[in-house]
């Protein structure tokens, strides 16, 4: 009988553990789900009078002061904003020789440059903090995604390789500051499939420098050392995600040369504040945001409703006292940003 006592006190004591684990922060069943609240959204209407609008804008980087800098790519230029949304600075014109831009698709800022991935001039461009041309470096390959480690001084881009096998195609490049390219990692997230634009990827550098590589076609996420070793390999728990996931393995099994195959973007874009991870998701009748911990553990979903039509590009997330704010760059129906908050009370 004593026996039997200690066993039932024993199951008891375990159950409760199991419990305590589940409530712990990474070990929820189910991750929270918080409503945003919108701010406002920018460039306003008198802007325009300055020339000041979105024209086929793709990306989005905040400085240190959070001032918001816009690559406006189909205008070829960089707009700066400040945090309210009010216009402070434009730059660039079309054209290929220093500080123009064909096609711009992305910016990097650092402690010492500020980098703009001059997309169909096949070039990085080098600029100081006021936008002192520095120096330009030749890419050889077309890139869909950079991420860029100042203080390594390393470039992790994704290549599209549309003629590689993808049983052999590595994912990502690593690449210098003069543009030479130093190795090569990442097996496809998806290789047993045919094609390899079926594994696009969207990149962040955590800060320890460890590259976060999100998979725009299926669930999964990764994060790599700088060296290129695989340290986490995760999945999306989220239904939807999970759902759109086999409804894309299940296209691409029947894909074929010159035939169109239906699939959905899962993972639009990737953002890192400090150790925290946000994928943005276009749903179909929200938006909605995954937030990560750096062992790719998801802890919150964010949502707000999507306007009709609409269709968000990038996001980038600014903490303030621990208050984060989403900038949603909208793509259609209107090229514009889209401020929310997360009113909630501990982020």
């Amino acid at each position: 009988m004593k026996n039997k006592h200690l066993m039932i006190v024993k199951e008891i004591f375990l159950l409760m553990l199991i419990s305590f684990a589940l409530e712990a922060p990474g070990f929820s069943q189910y991750p929270q789900e918080v409503a945003l609240d919108y701010l406002f959204s920018f460039p306003a209407k008198s802007n325009e009078a300055q020339g000041v609008y979105l024209f086929g804008a793709l990306f989005l980087e905040a400085d240190k002061v959070n001032n918001i800098y816009v690559v406006n790519s189909r205008g070829n230029n960089i707009f700066v904003f400040s945090p309210k949304g009010n216009f402070l600075k434009k730059f660039g014109t079309p054209g290929q020789g220093p500080g123009e831009f064909q096609s711009p698709k992305e910016i990097f800022i650092s402690e010492e440059y500020i980098i703009v991935h001059d997309t169909f001039n096949h070039r990085l461009q080098f600029f100081y903090g006021s936008f002192k041309f520095v120096k330009s470096i030749k890419l050889y390959k077309t890139y869909s995604s950079l991420a860029v480690d100042p203080k390594r001084k390393l470039i992790f881009a994704s290549p599209i390789n549309k003629r590689i096998n993808p049983k052999k195609r590595q994912l990502i490049d690593v690449l210098d500051f003069e543009g030479k390219l130093l190795h090569s990692f990442g097996r496809p997230f998806l290789p047993s499939l045919p094609l390899p634009p079926i594994n696009p990827c969207k990149l962040a550098l955590l800060p320890g420098g460890e590259i976060v590589m999100a998979s725009v076609n299926s669930a999964k996420i990764r994060k790599y050392s700088s060296k290129g070793e695989l340290l986490k390999e995760n999945n999306i728990d989220y239904q939807e995600i999970k759902e759109l996931e086999q409804r894309n393995i299940k296209s691409f099994k029947n894909i074929s040369r010159g035939k169109r195959t239906p699939f959905s973007h899962i993972i639009e874009a990737i953002d890192v504040n400090k150790n925290w991870i946000y994928l943005l998701h276009n749903g179909s009748s929200q938006t909605y945001i995954f937030k990560l911990d750096r062992q790719l553990n998801l802890i919150k979903v964010f949502h707000c409703l999507r306007p009709p039509e609409s269709y968000f590009m990038d996001l980038e997330v600014v903490l303030n006292n621990n208050t984060e704010k989403f900038y949603l760059l909208q793509a259609s129906p209107e090229n514009k940003i889209d401020v929310y908050i997360n009113n909630t009370k501990g982020g």
